[in-house]
């Protein structure tokens, strides 16, 4: 008797922004949500599906990444116009777009702070300067009115290797691998620009300053600061640190 094979497939857990934006995107087939009409405002999304508003906003930019939803500057979010021609599959079964930019958020937070606090015990002159250089190279990209994206991943993996915890520096490492994919690239390029560069040149400043004067608290307390304010820009979250000064953020 001839044996079958048998291929089993792994079924991983569905992320609370797919069943979202599954959602969203059944209420399209049916007619609810039809082409090129607009979708219900983040909020009110939020009080009809039953869930957070930044949890809406992880599904819709899930599928504006998919094609089936387009954000009109001013305008808020659009079914496009030819979504009938689109061959709309739900996440789970042909869309894996990695974790929400939640999830890496909060983790990115408390690492991050642990991180902080960490290098200004730990840091070497050496060290110091490194960061100071990478904050050199970003002040001109925004003299420039460039995208100083690529020097702010290296400022956070530097100051994760300057933690000297292998692990610490390996996770945030992997944690900036993922935030290149294509949820928070459609997500930064709605919310960036000259300011927040700045931001968070003053944000880099600051916080050099606490690791040149090996005060850790300080150091943890910029940090959150920066978390705090990147929470509002992106995902319109509460402040979580407890501190009130924006200044030194981004």
């Amino acid at each position: 008797m001839q044996k079958k094979n048998i291929e089993l497939q792994i079924v991983r857990p569905r992320r609370l922004y797919e069943q979202v934006a599954d959602h969203v995107r059944e209420r399209v087939l049916d007619g609810t949500f039809p082409p090129g009409s607009a979708l219900p405002p983040e909020r009110e999304l939020a009080e009809i599906i039953g869930v957070s508003r930044p949890s809406i906003r992880e599904a819709l930019i899930a599928l504006e990444v998919m094609g089936l939803v387009e954000s009109r500057p001013g305008g808020g979010n659009f079914v496009r116009s030819d979504a009938n021609n689109l061959r709309i599959i739900p996440l789970a079964k042909g869309w894996d777009l990695g974790p929400g930019p939640i999830e890496q958020f909060e983790a990115r937070r408390t690492i991050e702070l642990a991180c902080a606090k960490l290098a200004a015990d730990r840091a070497s002159g050496e060290d110091i300067q490194n960061l100071e250089q990478c904050l050199a190279r970003m002040k001109d990209l925004v003299a420039q009115n460039v995208s100083p994206a690529a020097e702010h991943k290296y400022f956070h993996t530097a100051l994760a290797n300057i933690s000297r915890n292998q692990i610490f520096a390996s996770t945030v490492s992997e944690l900036w691998r993922v935030r290149d994919g294509k949820l928070w690239d459609t997500l930064r390029q709605k919310v960036e620009n000259i300011e927040s560069w700045q931001a968070g040149i003053e944000f880099r400043a600051s916080l050099i300053d606490a690791i040149r004067n090996r005060d850790p608290m300080t150091a943890a307390v910029i940090m959150g600061d920066h978390f705090d304010r990147m929470g509002e820009l992106y995902f319109g979250l509460a402040p979580e640190s407890g501190n009130t000064s924006r200044e030194e953020t981004r």
